[in-house]
C-alpha cells in the first residue's frame, strides 16, 4: 500500500530530513515510527500525504507515484488519506459539528449524508454531547478526539497521525491509543509517529526507529 524506496529529502536551507529511506507498510497495517525530535518522522507523513516531494526516490501510495501527482488532483488523491496533527489543527471559530462538516463539503459531499456521517463518528468516538461545542471549550483529549473523527469522517483507507498524545495528558493518551487500535482492527492502515518508544512493544505492532533521517531499526 506504502512503498518508500530509497527516499532522501533535502530542504532549501540544505537541511536532510531523509537519507536513502526504504520500506513498506502493508494494507491494513499498523506501524509505528519512531526517534527523537527532528528524525525525520513527520516528513516522512508528510510526503506520504503529498505535502512534501522527495528528493530522490520513489514513493508509492496506492499504486500511485506521488512524483506525477498533478496539483488538481491532490485533493481526490488526500480523500484516502486522513492526518491528526499533534496540535489538532482544529478550526477555531467552528464548532465540533461544523469542523467535521467543512471537511465533507470539501469533498462534495451534500445534506443528509453530511449528517450522518458527522453523527455516526461523533457517537462512535463519544462526542455526541459536544458537537455544538467550540475547541476553546474542550480539554486537550477532547480536542484531539474531534482531530480524529475529523479524519475519519471521509472513511479513509490510511489514518496519519504525527504524535498525537504530545500535547495531552496520560489517561487522554490511553484513550486515544485506544481509538487507534480499534480504527486499526477495522481494517484501516494506520501510521504513527511519536518519540514514545515504547508504544509499539506495548501494542505488539511493528516500528521502524529513525535517527538523523536514517532508519537505523525496523
Amino acid at each position: 500500500m506504502i512503498e518508500f524506496d530509497n527516499v532522501s529529502k533535502t530542504y532549501q536551507n540544505k537541511w536532510t530530513a531523509l537519507n536513502n529511506v526504504s520500506f513498506t507498510v502493508e494494507r491494513g497495517e499498523f506501524l509505528f515510527i519512531t526517534g527523537p525530535t527532528g528524525a525525520g518522522k513527520t516528513t516522512i507523513l508528510k510526503i506520504i500525504y503529498a505535502e512534501e516531494l522527495p528528493t530522490a526516490g520513489k514513493v508509492i501510495v496506492n499504486n500511485k507515484n506521488i512524483a506525477t501527482i498533478k496539483k488538481k488532483e491532490i485533493s481526490l488523491y488526500r480523500r484516502n488519506i486522513g492526518i491528526i496533527f499533534q496540535d489538532f489543527k482544529l478550526l477555531y471559530d467552528r464548532t465540533v459539528y461544523e469542523n467535521l462538516e467543512f471537511v465533507l463539503k470539501a469533498i462534495n459531499m451534500k445534506g443528509n449524508e453530511i449528517r450522518e456521517k458527522i453523527m455516526r463518528i461523533l457517537t462512535r468516538l463519544g462526542l455526541m454531547h459536544k458537537k455544538d461545542c467550540y475547541p476553546y471549550q474542550l480539554s486537550g483529549g477532547e480536542q484531539q478526539k474531534v482531530a480524529i473523527a475529523r479524519a475519519l469522517v471521509k472513511d479513509p483507507e490510511i489514518i496519519l497521525a504525527d504524535e498525537p498524545t504530545g500535547n495531552i495528558d496520560e489517561e487522554a493518551s490511553k484513550e486515544i491509543i485506544n481509538i487507534f487500535k480499534e480504527i486499526n482492527l477495522m481494517g484501516t492502515t494506520v501510521v504513527m509517529a511519536t518519540h514514545h518508544s515504547e508504544l509499539p512493544q506495548l501494542l505488539k505492532k511493528r516500528r521502524l526507529h529513525i535517527v538523523q533521517g536514517k532508519i537505523v531499526d525496523g
